[in-house]
């Protein structure tokens, strides 16, 4: 019986999981880039580097791509 419980919360999140966390880094990076400084801002430099990553750049693509239905 636990079986179906469990596919559908891996379901649930194994999508949608990664959406809430870029929109999250998005909304720091917008908000640190509209800074006064931003080559002096630690966390700028941090996210920058985090947004590099080539996971995070699927993630960004799988994201505006399936923007649509938001």
């Amino acid at each position: 019986m636990k079986a179906p419980e469990n596919r559908i919360q891996t379901r649930k999140y194994g999508r949608t999981s990664a959406n809430p966390i870029f929109h999250v880094l998005l909304a720091s990076f917008l908000v640190v880039s509209s800074s006064a400084e931003p080559e002096k801002n630690q966390l700028f430099q941090i996210i920058s580097k985090i947004l590099e990553h080539p996971s995070i750049e699927f993630v960004i693509r799988s994201t505006t791509s399936s923007s649509g239905r938001s």
